[in-house]
Parts: C-alpha cells; structure tokens; sequence
C-alpha cells in the first residue's frame, strides 16, 4: 500500500509528539494533551487506511438452503426413489 501524503503528515507528527513526550520538562499535563493528540492522530490514520470502526461490519446472511416447496412429501419421494433404485438394479 502506497503511503498517501495525509498518512505520511500523520507519522511525522508521531513522531514529534513521541520526542515532546520523552522531553524531561514536559509536566503532567501536557503529557495528557500529547496523549490526547496521539489518539486522535491514530483515529485519523485508521480513515486514511480505510479500515471500519471494530463491529461495524455485520456478517452478511446466508441465504437460507434448499427447501422442498410446499406440500411436497420427502418421505413419499424417497420411498419412490429407493422402489425405482430396485427396479433398475433387480431386486438387490
């Protein structure tokens, strides 16, 4: 995947907040604004990506089987398979 200019700004400001983040005078608070800033820029990477948010894509349904139409009798049919099957084969 080609790393589009927007998904490139993204890593670069990373890596920014990643060095303001290690800097020995940064206090508490602004440690939690650099957090706050990280998070938002992994959201916006996940958009660029294109990929969903986790759960929003349901499974698609199956369709449901085969089914015989109505009033058609399996056990009927059966019987006339299996009588037609000794038929042909002679009785065995």
């Amino acid at each position: 995947m080609k790393i589009s200019k927007a998904l490139k700004q993204c890593y670069d400001l990373q890596d920014l907040l990643f060095s303001a983040a290690n800097d020995k005078a940064c206090s508490k608070a602004d440690l939690s604004r650099l957090a706050c800033a990280w998070e938002r820029l992994e959201e916006r990477k996940r958009i660029l990506r294109g990929r969903p948010l986790p759960g929003s894509l349901k499974p698609e349904k199956k369709p449901p089987g085969r089914r015989a139409p109505d009033g058609y009798d399996t056990e009927l049919a059966l019987r006339a398979w299996a009588d037609a099957d000794e038929e042909t084969n002679g009785g065995a």
